[in-house]
């Protein structure tokens, strides 16, 4: 999954640019600079979320919910060391290779779906300045226009 923030009217240009970078990486696959300055970036924020009790709680939830528990007798602490040496090992181990024959394997260009979240508007905005391409600015339109009509066979009945 890959996400991040932007103002909406970006999103989707700046989808197609990280798809871009997808095939790329596909195509080139990373430095071995890149590997380097990914793997330090994930040691250094499991750091930090070793520090937060949401990420224990998460952690002992998922293994809980997962079929590792039997391993080890349950003893979570235990399966918490072989589960952070295997960790290790793989991060210490990956290679630009590595990462590129994974990208070519789970990433099709053609298997996607693009989201862009949209900020809603305030109330009065929505009411006073409808927008005909959601199902409330279409609602407000219609109403609107339905309004009119009547004030206007009204307006003509005394004339």
């Amino acid at each position: 999954m890959i996400n991040f923030s932007c103002d909406p009217s970006a999103g989707h240009r700046l989808a197609e640019l990280a798809m871009e970078d997808v095939r790329a990486m596909q195509r080139d696959g990373p430095t071995a600079e890149e590997v380097a300055t990914a793997v330090e970036v994930e040691t250094r924020a499991l750091e930090v979320r070793l520090q937060e009790n949401a990420y224990w709680r998460e952690y002992y939830e998922a293994l809980h919910n997962s079929r590792l528990v039997p391993l080890m007798g349950g003893d979570l602490d235990a399966l918490f060391a072989v589960t952070e040496r295997v960790r290790g090992e793989l991060m210490r181990g990956l290679t630009p290779e590595m990462i590129q024959a994974h990208m070519q394997r789970c990433l099709k260009a053609d298997n996607r779906v693009v989201v862009v979240l949209r900020p809603q508007r305030p109330l009065w905005q929505r009411l006073c300045l409808p927008s005909p391409v959601t199902p409330e600015g279409l609602a407000v339109l219609t109403c609107v226009g339905a309004a009119v009509m009547v004030l206007l066979r009204h307006a003509t009945r005394r004339a």
